[in-house]
């Protein structure tokens, strides 16, 4: 195998994994945020409770959730009030 064909293959493996992970981050941010916002503290399951990376991603999602337009702001706060979350 050519030094470059070993090159490209290489480079697409790592630019593979590299989008994998960040797909992973963005899904851990997604179920935190979504945690934070619906489900009341004392109602969380224990496991995300005790997690060590959860101060991290609750942050990174609270700094996504800052440029929201306040109207699905609204809309979120009248779901949980509605359902009485």
């Amino acid at each position: 195998m050519p030094i470059a064909v070993w090159v490209a293959s290489q480079f697409a493996r790592d630019a593979g994994s590299a989008l994998g992970a960040v797909r992973v981050g963005l899904v851990a941010i997604s179920v935190v945020v979504v945690f934070d916002q619906l489900i009341p503290t004392d109602r969380q399951p224990p496991y995300l409770a005790g997690s060590r990376l959860r101060p991290l991603f609750s942050a990174a999602g609270q700094m996504g959730l800052k440029p929201l337009p306040p109207d699905i702001v609204a809309y979120v706060d009248r779901l949980k009030r509605d359902r009485r979350i």
